[in-house]
């Protein structure tokens, strides 16, 4: 809420305040130092310390972290140090530097304090830390955990597209234990009910299919790790049918407009297009290198991804440091001009670099490699290979097309 002050104020003798802990609309702080004999004057100036720099607090309280049983020597849970000695004699609080340190008791990191046992007339020398807790003035606008439900979702569409809310909520709890109350645990909250029925429609309807018995139902939370457990699930086997499908091992299992659309909807309609799966693959990139498939059949795949299940096209994959390409480096490399043209028509970017290595068209025992190159620059070596090769101009008009469409506004 404030972050940490890096100078702390000074108050009395040699004491300091510094911030130890945040917790919602609390602010905690510990106080040290050699003041035990000007203890309530030292404590008002750190009060008035904190509403002079903090405006915003209207409460201040004093409380002393005390731990004392009895006759047994007590320590810190954190750090070890010896709180309370048992038979320890009190120190003089008149006394000076010297006497203190004389009765082998070091005066500078605490603040002393005399306390008697239950059953025992003899005093004890207990380290009390005093602590200031500041209360938050309440007169305040709402933090953006406490919206309303459909205002909250509303705001959250604007941070993460969909199947991305549900991290974006996540986030929000970890800024502090109030949010994490309020977004997490507060089972009356409809929010992660609308998160499941916008975002992983499916499982509403699936759970509204059955009834489930009270003792096994969970909460809309639960449910919704499991749906996006689920969604993570059948992107990567969409993913893998599809690269069967791109392939084209057999007639039976070429890509195909119908069995795209038919693979999505049947695992879907939820699936995770526009990032990586586990192999560093993607769906648009995918679809660009199947093999065996007319240029129009890879044109109407694409269209689908992008139209109609919202793929974008400026995300590379990620096989490996030398393997990351783009879909308009495929489809320009692999010369379909009419895939180059309808990708830079949806704003495909000619300065994303890639990394690959491609067959050459005429020569399929040869092959091309580069890195961290732009689709123009990977398609003018293939196209200054494939010459090489001593292929004819009439084989290289596609990709003298991709060449020409790349090179256009290139530039400025």
């Amino acid at each position: 809420m404030f972050g940490v002050h890096d100078m702390p104020a000074s108050v009395g003798i040699t004491g300091s305040i510094a911030f130890v802990d945040i917790d919602g609309p609390e602010v905690i702080l510990s106080l040290s130092g050699r003041f035990w004999h000007r203890r309530e004057t030292v404590l008002g100036r750190a009060a008035m310390w904190l509403n002079a720099c903090m405006p915003e607090i209207m409460e201040v309280r004093v409380e002393n972290m005390d731990a004392l049983l009895d006759y047994e020597n007590v320590y810190d849970d954190i750090t070890g140090e010896l709180l309370f000695q048992k038979d320890k004699k009190a120190p003089d609080f008149n006394g000076d530097r010297e006497t203190m340190e004389y009765q082998g008791i070091d005066p500078d990191p605490i603040n002393y304090a005399l306390i008697k046992a239950n059953d025992s007339t003899k005093s004890f020398c207990f380290a009390a830390r005093p602590c200031f807790t500041t209360k938050m003035n309440e007169q305040r606008g709402l933090y953006v955990w406490e919206l309303p439900d459909v205002l909250l979702f509303h705001v959250l569409t604007y941070l993460a597209p969909p199947t991305h809310r549900a991290g974006s909520i996540c986030h929000i709890a970890c800024l502090c234990k109030a949010a994490q109350n309020e977004l997490l645990k507060k089972d009356d909250r409809q929010l992660w009910e609308i998160l499941l029925q916008q975002d992983y429609g499916t499982a509403k309807e699936e759970d509204r299919a059955r009834r489930i018995p009270k003792r096994l139902r969970r909460s809309a939370f639960y449910r919704v790790q499991d749906a996006h457990r689920l969604m993570q699930d059948n992107t990567e086997i969409v993913f893998y049918y599809l690269s069967e499908l791109s392939s084209g091992a057999t007639a039976e299992k070429k890509l195909s407009k119908s069995r795209l659309r038919r693979l999505i909807l049947d695992f879907g309609p939820t699936l995770r297009i526009n990032k990586t799966v586990s192999s560093g693959g993607l769906y648009l990139v995918e679809v660009c290198r199947a093999r065996k498939v007319k240029e129009a059949t890879i044109l109407a795949c694409v269209q689908t991804l992008v139209d109609e299940f919202g793929a974008l096209v400026n995300i590379s994959s990620d096989e490996s440091q030398h393997s990351r390409q783009t879909a308009l480096c495929v489809a320009a490399v692999r010369a379909m001009p009419s895939v180059v043209k309808y990708l830079l028509s949806k704003g495909a970017s000619r300065e994303l670099r890639s990394s690959g290595r491609f067959r050459l068209h005429t020569q399929p025992r040869k092959s091309v490699g580069a890195d961290n190159v732009t689709p123009l620059q990977f398609c003018q070596l293939m196209l200054d290979a494939e010459r090489e090769a001593g292929a004819a101009n009439e084989a290289l008009k596609d990709l003298t097309k991709c060449v020409n469409l790349l090179g256009k506004d290139a530039i400025k």
